[in-house]
């Protein structure tokens, strides 16, 4: 496997471990409606959380939140909305981040909540 395929798959599994130590009823991994993914679903309560998993090597070259584009944002949607609509009719959905960077041996990881809404 590809030294940055290996670093984001530990970046997920750190993302996934998190949330389910806080509770996170984890419901899909690597989530695909093609040609588009979701790194994590999962159940936090009453809501749907579609979780975007961002791992980077350094925050050297900016913040991993920053590598989320607009055109991710509308990738996640599209798969919200199906999955919302035929898999977990009826429930509302959010859309959390989670960006880790290493510093020396460690992943230094931030959880951002409800990161963006859908605008329609």
């Amino acid at each position: 496997m590809a030294l940055h395929l290996k670093f984001g798959r530990e970046g997920e599994k750190a993302a996934l471990d998190f949330l389910i130590e806080k509770g996170y009823m984890v419901l899909e991994v690597n989530y695909r409606l093609h040609p588009y993914e979701v790194d994590i679903i999962a159940m936090d309560g009453d809501w749907v959380v579609f979780v975007e998993v961002k791992t980077r090597q350094t925050d050297e070259y900016g913040h991993p939140i920053e590598f989320i584009t607009g055109k991710k944002e509308q990738n996640l949607l599209k798969v919200a909305d199906y999955y919302l609509q035929y898999k977990m009719p009826g429930r509302e959905g959010r859309f959390d981040v989670i960006t880790l960077f290493k510093r020396e041996e460690t992943f230094i990881l931030e959880h951002f909540a409800n990161a963006f809404t859908a605008i329609g």
